[in-house]
């Protein structure tokens, strides 16, 4: 029996997460925390960094990261302590410094950083259709609708960082942009017309560059509608999320529909002009994928006992075909990939 510790597990994306897991996972037992006490909970509160220690009062197996570790000081606890450490949160910037921070020293667990779109989705799909050295370029395309059920932690990301720059690349250079600048047109198979998508930080940007050294990859990004994108483009262009308070950005990013679905298409071009393209819908929403992809890692680092210490992305968990295999399980999900 492994024992697994959901940090932020009382968020949305926490308690999807518990309930795959209880499901698939009978014999494993889940502890939850919280920042706040509570008899069901263990107390951790990641901006205090002597909660930590509350880690150690039970045999914990594995911690996954479900809410933001904004200075990697669970990951240094979580690396000195030996505790396996999986991480679904991060922000391209921020998985480029917590991969440098395990780098930097002798590891005695698995350290998986597995942040990527919707848990590190896109990167195992292009490896099960794709060699890696025959890619020249990677768009990536989201639909993600307003309607949809995300939770506060999606709101809080794009709160966070809707004024900040990141990087995309072209041909090996790197430029930078902010979200909802740009604007392509793009017709996904269950749309009747075209949307308007702008650029969208997926952690993706670094895992496919940086990692897997692919000269041009960008993502972009379309909230379900026209208008909505219009809007957030002209309120970036007008320089409003940076003289926005935090609260009324998190408020304005705050998906609180009941459900809607969540899909992307990812566009390779090989090094040759060949053109593929790799296309993913979930009905149960974004929430939903992430929690099963999130489930699928787990199941892999408390089975696999070939895995040896290390840092890893998500995708390099798992063999040739034996990602999209796994995810083929959620019956909700749908792929196609055209070649």
């Amino acid at each position: 029996m492994k024992n697994i510790l959901l940090v932020g597990g009382t968020g949305l994306q926490g308690q999807l997460t518990q309930q795959l897991l209880q499901e698939r996972q009978t014999s494993a037992k889940i502890f939850i925390s919280s920042r706040k006490e509570g008899s069901a909970t263990i107390l951790i509160d990641v901006t205090q960094p002597h909660t930590f220690q509350n880690i150690l009062t039970v045999p914990i197996d594995l911690v996954v990261m479900c809410t933001v570790d904004p200075k990697n000081e669970l990951l240094q606890f979580c690396i000195e302590h030996g505790l396996d450490y999986l991480d679904i949160t991060k922000t391209s910037t921020a998985i480029a410094a917590a991969q440098k921070v395990a780098l930097s020293q002798k590891l005695n667990s698995k350290i998986v950083l597995a942040s990527s779109w919707m848990g590190s989705v896109v990167p195992g799909l292009i490896q099960d259709a794709v060699t890696w050295s025959d890619i020249e370029a990677v768009e990536l395309l989201i639909y993600y609708s307003m309607r949809d059920k995300a939770g506060a932690s999606a709101a809080d990301f794009m709160a966070q960082n809707a004024a900040q720059k990141f990087p995309i690349y072209s041909q090996g250079k790197t430029k930078y942009v902010r979200h909802f600048e740009g604007g392509i047109k793009h017709q996904f198979a269950f749309s009747k017309s075209d949307l308007t998508l702008y650029h969208f930080d997926a952690p993706d940007n670094y895992v496919l560059h940086h990692v897997k050294q692919i000269p041009t990859v960008s993502s972009a990004i379309t909230y379900g509608d026209n208008l909505s994108g219009l809007l957030l483009n002209l309120m970036q262009k007008l320089h409003v999320f940076d003289i926005l308070p935090m609260s009324i950005r998190k408020k304005l990013f705050y998906a609180n529909g009941t459900g809607d679905k969540t899909a992307f298409d990812i566009q390779i071009k090989s090094k040759t002009g060949k053109s593929i393209k790799i296309s993913l819908i979930n009905e149960k929403g974004q929430a939903n994928l992430t929690a099963f992809s999130t489930v699928m890692h787990i199941e892999k680092l408390i089975s696999d006992k070939e895995l040896l210490p290390g840092v890893y992305f998500g995708h390099q968990l798992y063999s040739k075909g034996a990602f999209s295999t796994a995810l083929s399980q959620n019956e909700n999900i749908s792929i196609n990939v055209d070649q």
